[in-house]
């Protein structure tokens, strides 16, 4: 069982505090941003979501992602202990300042990342799921791959500077949308707000965490060549919004910026609650598309009258065809509209507002 202090905003939280005091040359980048709707992939903002950029301690995302991968596979246990060493006893600040041969358990190594973000924690979980940093980096870049993070190189498991690890805001909402969907058994992790080692109290400092309704964290990084990012999460009304903001000028800033998305989200995805079609039909006859759509809308009234009828031609190299949508209702109605169609004999599918809007390489920065 996991014991530790909760969020009590929190369902599923990455609260993860940075203070890095090094990290190569300083941000000449412009803010990149992005928000998605958890759910179905749909990208609700989007800036420069291309521009690659060093993760910081975002990179600890992937760190946490291999770590759970290995804790459902059996590979690792909650309670393992496991020894540092000089490697990870070497790691510049934040830290834990474990000393070569000291011991922390499996556990404990998760909420130093989740909490203080601690580089020697990562390093310790990362020799003992590789063998050593360097493969464990081989992992780490298998699996961004896996998830079509197309844009980004992997070199440590901390997010300390080095010149060819770098990712993109597209690639990191990814990464957090795989880190809910594929462990929500880890959740409790999240909620973490502090955590005790060798007698120490460490707390988290996410401000959004604390301070947006319904925050779920994730994560922070800071290093001069990326600027101040952020990694969030936030649910409302059943919904989670993930957002990430790169290459901000202050905490203050990416924290600010990342309230403001959220804000616009939330309103965006509410809107677009109402914007599910159905579509019954798809022939090659003008005539013939208008006599489906009459003879669905005779069949289910009581679904389909407020929704507005389109007819719309489409090319297909020379050929044309017909396509008979009804628009402007809501995910359950057009859900149920068409179950009932089809259980009368008429094809018909479901459109989402999001539905040529998913994560993948839709759209430009």
């Amino acid at each position: 069982m996991l014991s530790f202090q909760k969020t009590p905003l929190c369902a599923a939280v990455f609260a993860i505090a940075l203070t890095l005091v090094t990290g190569g040359p300083a941000a000449a980048v412009e803010a990149a941003s992005i928000v998605i709707d958890a759910e179905n992939g749909a990208v609700l903002h989007g800036e420069a979501v291309d521009q690659p950029t060093p993760p910081a301690s975002l990179t600890k995302m992937m760190t946490l992602y291999l770590t759970f991968e290995a804790l459902k596979g059996g590979e690792m246990r909650p309670q393992a202990r496991l020894r540092a060493s000089a490697h990870a006893a070497r790691q510049r600040p934040s830290r834990l300042g474990l000393r070569r041969g000291d011991v922390i358990t499996v556990h404990e190594s998760i909420l130093a990342l989740v909490t203080k973000s601690a580089n020697d924690a990562a390093v310790v979980l990362a020799e003992a799921i590789a063998g050593s940093e360097s493969r464990f980096a081989e992992r780490m870049n298998t699996r961004a791959k896996a998830l079509n993070m197309q844009n980004t190189h992997f070199r440590n498991a901390s997010g300390l500077y080095h010149k060819k690890q770098l990712s993109t805001a597209r690639d990191l909402a990814l990464l957090a949308e795989a880190l809910f969907r594929d462990f929500p058994e880890y959740a409790p992790y999240f909620t973490a707000e502090s955590f005790r080692f060798k007698g120490r109290t460490y707390r988290n400092h996410n401000d959004f965490l604390k301070n947006y309704p319904g925050a779920e964290g994730i994560k922070t990084g800071y290093i001069r060549a990326s600027g101040y990012n952020l990694a969030a999460s936030a649910s409302r009304g059943g919904r989670r919004l993930i957002g990430i903001v790169l290459g901000e000028a202050s905490s203050t800033a990416r924290e600010t910026h990342m309230r403001v998305l959220f804000d616009r989200g939330f309103q965006t995805a509410a809107i677009l609650d109402e914007s599910w079609e159905i579509q019954v039909g798809d022939v090659a006859r003008l005539a013939t598309a208008h006599l489906v759509a009459s003879s669905a809308a005779r069949r289910v009234p009581d679904l389909l009258h407020r929704a507005d009828l389109t007819i719309s031609p489409v090319r297909d190299g020379r050929v044309t065809h017909y396509r008979a949508r009804f628009l402007g209702i809501g995910e359950s109605l057009a859900r149920k509209a068409c179950q009932d169609l089809q259980a009368n004999g008429i094809a018909c599918n479901v459109i989402s507002p999001f539905q040529a809007k998913r994560v993948g390489r839709v759209i430009e920065g």
